[in-house]
């Protein structure tokens, strides 16, 4: 899956991103996203789906992210699950620290 930009004043298209599995990508609805200058994602490895910052991966791997609610300036807030019977809802700042607001449990 490739991620362009567009240049709004001359339309010039350019790839920022692409992203590859041998078997399968899930597009996550809101997401990519710019959040300031940073390219945000949701992607798999190998344990888990994790939110990423410009490729890299910020949240912890025993936190499944599992949508996207809600991109801001500076954060994003996403559905969050650690067990696959429990879900919340958290802001993810841009460093991967993660701060609930609701929690199913």
């Amino acid at each position: 899956m490739a991620c362009l930009a567009v240049n709004i004043a001359d339309g010039a298209v350019s790839e920022v991103a692409r992203f590859s599995d041998d078997h399968w990508i899930d597009i996550v609805a809101g997401v990519p996203a710019w959040v300031g200058e940073h390219l945000v994602m949701i992607l798999d490895d190998e344990t888990s789906r994790r939110f990423t910052v410009d490729g890299t991966p910020v949240t912890a791997e025993d936190q499944q992210i599992t949508g996207v609610v809600s991109v801001r300036d500076d954060h994003v807030i996403a559905t969050v699950a650690t067990k696959p019977s429990e879900r919340s809802i958290a802001r993810i700042d841009l460093n991967g620290t993660m701060t609930p607001l609701f929690d199913s449990a």
